[in-house]
């Protein structure tokens, strides 16, 4: 559909113009395409782990900046019911929006991939984990800690 192939390891920045021959207009063309966000593929791993933590009773908060189209809010809420994810709550989120919803709804644990957001999370969440990436390299504040995938979590909680 939008005959472009990118490998995981060329998306060195959270701004993929800067890191694919794409251009920000084609990048902004893709995203506000419904069907790019109705075709992700499930993480399998994090889908099983979000399954088990909610089968033992967390509270999941899935909190996102997707902003792309006036249906996404929609869209996203069917691909999760669709893909069995579960959640008790989905949040939508500016990213500099995040840390302040957090506070509002009282959460104490984060998992994030952006590594600028889960430095500022960790201001207001006891603990935030990013998802290590090729685009989220750099410092990390002292409660963020970096973690192959989700079930790492559970490593250092339980």
């Amino acid at each position: 559909m939008f005959r472009c192939v990118i490998l995981p390891q060329q998306i060195t920045s959270d701004r993929m113009e800067t890191c694919t021959d794409l251009s920000a207009e084609q990048l902004a063309n893709m995203f506000q395409d419904p069907a790019f966000w109705k075709t992700l593929p499930v993480i399998a791993s994090t889908k099983e782990w979000l399954c088990n933590v909610h089968e033992i009773g967390w509270d999941i908060i899935l909190m996102t900046d997707r902003f792309w189209y006036p249906q996404i809010q929609e869209d996203t809420r069917t691909w999760l019911t669709e893909n069995g994810i579960p959640c008790q709550r989905l949040e939508f989120s500016r990213r500099a929006e995040k840390p302040e919803r957090a506070r509002e709804l009282g959460i104490r644990v984060f998992i994030e991939d952006q590594l600028s957001n889960a430095n500022t999370l960790g201001s207001v969440c006891e603990k935030v984990f990013l998802i290590d990436r090729t685009y989220n390299q750099g410092a990390l504040s002292p409660n963020v800690t970096r973690i192959a995938t989700c079930s790492e979590c559970s490593v250092h909680l339980l």
